[in-house]
């Protein structure tokens, strides 16, 4: 298997739009409603590789598996004055190990771009197939708390976890 991570070209944009646009996948993501169309694809897609150009503070990636488009994975700012990770894998392509490799593959990315501080990451407490993931690559829990997801109605309770610093360089 050939996981990679790369830009999200204009010609895949109906594809990533069809992979959101599930509502097993939107309830457990903190940015992405449900439903979703191409209009929020692009903007998503778009003004997030305009900030990775100017600020060099995020990046998001799809993830491709031969060369299929699989999946979705991002760094961001977060609260914390941190950084922190998140992933989505299509629902037919569950259970394959994708997640686990592109997980790794955006710590990777966040750890080339220069952020050797602490990584975050959460995780609705209804998705414990995530928690697996992020323990996995050396995440540990730190607590728990409720959160906003735009495709909920409602808050929902998540773990918050951290993977170790390797320095002090923020994601801001």
């Amino acid at each position: 298997m050939d996981l990679v991570l790369k830009p999200v070209p204009p010609t895949d944009y109906e594809a990533y739009r069809a992979m959101i646009d599930n509502p097993n996948i939107a309830r457990m993501t903190g940015s992405i409603p449900h439903p979703v169309d191409l209009a929020f694809v692009v903007e998503r897609l778009e003004s997030r590789a305009k900030e990775e150009a100017e600020l060099g503070n995020r990046a998001e990636r799809g993830i491709y598996v031969d060369g299929l488009l699989v999946g979705g994975a991002l760094y961001f700012p977060n609260e914390k004055n941190g950084c922190e990770i998140g992933y989505f894998i299509a629902e037919e392509h569950w259970g394959k190990g994708y997640a686990t490799k592109a997980a790794e593959a955006i710590v990777a990315l966040a750890r080339t771009h220069g952020f050797t501080g602490i990584l975050f990451a959460q995780h609705a407490k209804d998705n414990p197939a995530s928690g697996r993931v992020l323990e996995k690559i050396g995440f540990e829990v730190v607590g728990e708390g409720m959160s906003k997801s735009a495709a909920r109605d409602e808050l929902s309770a998540v773990w918050y976890l951290e993977l170790p610093a390797l320095g002090t360089v923020g994601c801001q």
